[in-house]
């Protein structure tokens, strides 16, 4: 239903750009006369508008491109077929727009979502050791481990499967199922970006307090 409802939105988006087009490049052929690009601003937007909206509902964005396509399709029949010219010209922006449209998504693959960017290696086993010797460790383990069915969950909705690089997958895997100091220094090692969770799960970091302050209250 939902890529039924994006389709729509699509072909509407896909129709009014083609129009829009068609009045722009009609215009600057002389096909159509100078008033043909008072138009160009509002059909520009509906289409703007419209594809935002249709990507923002479907579950699988790539399927959006379909209706630019058709259109191009035919403007070239039209123009192998008519007598303006232009229609070469709005069948190439036709598929040019199907392509951006296609390359522009973010869904994952079929066989997988790319690794997740990592920021560098960073030599602060001083600084890890600062975190970890206050942090809640089990706590920690916790937040990671929804952090991480979250992000499979979406990559299961969209169609694919998040992955991580093997290192990195198989030190999440070490702390998760043994979360000592150990591996969690050897975790931060890899991923630096990890610590804002050991920091929520130390003394005044956000989890660790709401955790406290729900055990103070016996709930």
């Amino acid at each position: 239903m939902r890529l039924t409802i994006a389709l729509v939105l699509a072909t509407a988006a896909a129709y009014a750009f083609s129009f829009t087009i068609d009045l722009l490049f009609g215009g600057l052929s002389g096909v159509y006369p100078s008033t043909a690009f008072l138009p160009v601003v509002t059909w520009s937007v509906i289409s703007a508008v419209a594809i935002v909206a249709a990507r923002s509902i479907a579950t699988n964005a790539r399927w959006l491109a379909l209706p630019y396509v058709a259109f191009g399709a035919i403007a070239t029949l039209g123009a192998f077929v008519g007598s303006h010219p232009h229609s070469f010209g709005v069948a190439g922006a036709m598929f040019l727009h199907a392509y951006i449209v296609w390359r522009g998504t973010s869904t994952p693959s079929s066989t997988g979502a790319p690794a997740a960017p990592e920021p560098a290696r960073v030599d602060s086993g001083a600084g890890w050791a600062k975190i970890l010797s206050r942090c809640d460790l089990a706590m920690a383990r916790n937040d990671i481990a929804e952090m991480l069915k979250q992000l499979s969950a979406e990559a299961t909705r969209q169609g694919g499967t998040y992955m991580f690089k093997q290192e990195l997958s198989d030190t999440l895997e070490a702390f998760v199922n043994n979360p000592t100091t150990t591996t969690a220094s050897a975790l931060l090692e890899i991923a630096p970006s990890f610590s804002e969770s050991f920091e929520a799960c130390s003394p005044g970091g956000r989890l660790y307090e709401t955790n406290r302050h729900l055990q103070d209250r016996g709930l």
